[in-house]
């Protein structure tokens, strides 16, 4: 089933409605999905900036498929489901965040996240610029994946946060921070 967005495929899939929205054909397609065994696959078939946040509600796997998902809200993705797993493992897969306010790649507010592979950068200029956020009885699991947080003012950056009794396991994984600061010179 194809989709002309991630954010219409993963709300087909939490509305249980598989197929229902779908708007695209197979050569013009963002998304697909698909289930196999009993579980729901959304993949991203090409590169592709949301407009909204995706956020799913239901157990799913999102598969990056090698390619950049980007988004221009506060979240890309925020998760709600008790069992999400994103796939990054394809190289080039990656989740680019780029705003003005709170630019978190991925948020968990409840449930458990997995994420196996895969580069999440964060870009903004906000104080609360962060890459991965947890929060108060959530789970993170991460496996060989690179967070980049960049901050183009002079901002802190955090790569994850974690609220309350959040818990993270991160592992072969890599953190990178970078301030970009913006001098201007002048003579009188």
């Amino acid at each position: 089933i194809y989709y002309s967005s991630m954010n219409a495929a993963v709300n087909d899939v939490n509305a249980g409605t598989i197929g229902t929205n779908s708007d695209a054909e197979k050569s013009d397609a963002v998304a697909g999905v698909y289930t196999d065994e009993g579980q729901t696959y959304v993949v991203l078939l090409k590169d592709h900036t949301e407009t909204t946040r995706i956020q799913p509600s239901v157990d799913m796997t999102i598969n990056l498929g090698g390619h950049v998902l980007s988004a221009n809200d506060s979240f890309c993705i925020m998760n709600q489901s008790e069992n999400l797993v994103i796939d990054g493992r394809i190289s080039g897969s990656s989740i680019h965040m780029a705003s003005n306010t709170n630019a978190i790649t991925i948020g968990v507010l409840s449930g458990k996240c997995s994420i196996e592979g895969g580069t999440y950068i964060s870009e903004g200029n906000s104080v609360q610029n962060g890459c991965i956020s947890v929060n108060t009885a959530a789970e993170l699991l991460a496996n060989a994946i690179t967070i980049q947080g960049v901050n183009t003012s002079s901002s802190n950056v955090v790569g994850v946060s974690i609220f309350g009794n959040g818990k993270l396991s991160l592992t072969n994984s890599k953190i990178n921070i970078s301030t970009i600061f913006n001098f201007c010179f002048g003579f009188f």
